[in-house]
């Protein structure tokens, strides 16, 4: 926000939106990686610990 008020208060209207919507599109996107991330590698420990018969029960969210 404070590089968008940066550019808007230098004049560059046009450009102040794509700042905005850019930094919330790539928040978005960052937040969407790191939780299937960590899907993933709990899914992973949950796999290897079934296979040394260390299996743990999770919840729904661990496919």
């Amino acid at each position: 926000m404070v590089d968008t008020d940066h550019l808007l208060g230098h004049g560059h209207y046009a450009v102040a939106p794509f700042n905005v919507f850019g930094s919330l599109f790539a928040g978005l996107v960052a937040t969407v990686l790191g939780l299937a991330i960590g899907r993933m590698a709990l899914a992973r420990r949950v796999r290897l610990a079934a296979r040394h018969g260390r299996a743990r029960r999770y919840g729904w969210w661990v496919r």
